[in-house]
């Protein structure tokens, strides 16, 4: 697998629980412990993945030397849309 910035989003969080989970469908990939989540940012949150609440400010910490002003932009715009604290 190729890497991924957190600014892909939800297909981020996909890719993180394919690395870490098997699994034999989408909504298989959902589930926790008998529960299906509505997204895979979800099932990483409940599987213990994504364990900092400050995660999001680190991966925006990270990128702001590295980055351009408009993928500064972006990862701002998903941060601010995408991820549930």
């Amino acid at each position: 697998m190729e890497m991924l910035y957190i600014t892909a989003g939800e297909i981020w969080y996909l890719r993180l629980l394919l690395l870490h989970c098997a699994c034999v469908s989408f909504v298989d990939l959902r589930t926790v412990d008998g529960v299906t989540h509505r997204t895979f940012q979800e099932a990483a949150i409940a599987i213990g993945l994504v364990k900092s609440q400050n995660e999001v400010l680190l991966s925006f910490r990270d990128v702001m030397h590295i980055s351009t002003p408009r993928e500064k932009r972006g990862l701002f715009f998903t941060l601010t849309m995408q991820v549930s604290l």
